[in-house]
């Protein structure tokens, strides 16, 4: 897990749950770029389930330091609306893949983070299929399309 968990209690993490970890992994994201004298201050964002809120978290709270975000089964943590609203995504590449029956994370996640993201000006792509907590085939090949068409568009 990538926050603190209470026992006896499951519940989305807020976006504080996650600020330690998300200053730990952008920490060492700084540290490792540093020592092999590379510049990291974009990238790429993927994240899956947690993963993915993680990411999510990342990209509404620093902008500036993520190119294109893809969130597979995932969730925008609670408090992050509110967030979304004053760091503008304008144009920013979002691809957002969800399974209808996913018991886990149900799929209205994905849904209310799409608007979300589009709300805030971000170019969202949404791949919803039939299935679980994973990521299907059909949405698999949506996201090979999608990154792709990133990496076409960062080299041109």
């Amino acid at each position: 897990t990538w926050r603190r968990v209470v026992p006896g209690a499951w519940e989305y993490p807020t976006i504080e749950d996650l600020l330690p970890s998300l200053e730990a992994l952008l920490g060492f994201i700084n540290d490792w770029s540093l020592s092999v004298n590379l510049d990291f201050r974009q990238l790429d964002r993927v994240g899956f389930s947690q993963g993915a809120a993680l990411s999510y978290a990342i990209t509404i709270l620093n902008p500036d330091r993520v190119c294109s975000l893809t969130a597979l089964s995932g969730f925008i943590p609670d408090g992050a609306d509110i967030l979304i609203k004053l760091h503008q995504l304008e144009g920013k590449p979002v691809f957002v893949a969800h399974g209808r029956e996913d018991a886990l994370v149900p799929v209205e996640q994905a849904r209310q983070a799409v608007k979300l993201l589009e709300m805030s000006g971000a170019n969202v792509r949404y791949c919803e299929s039939a299935g679980g907590h994973k990521v299907s085939k059909l949405c698999l090949g949506e996201m090979k399309k999608y990154l792709e068409a990133e990496l076409i568009r960062l080299v041109t």
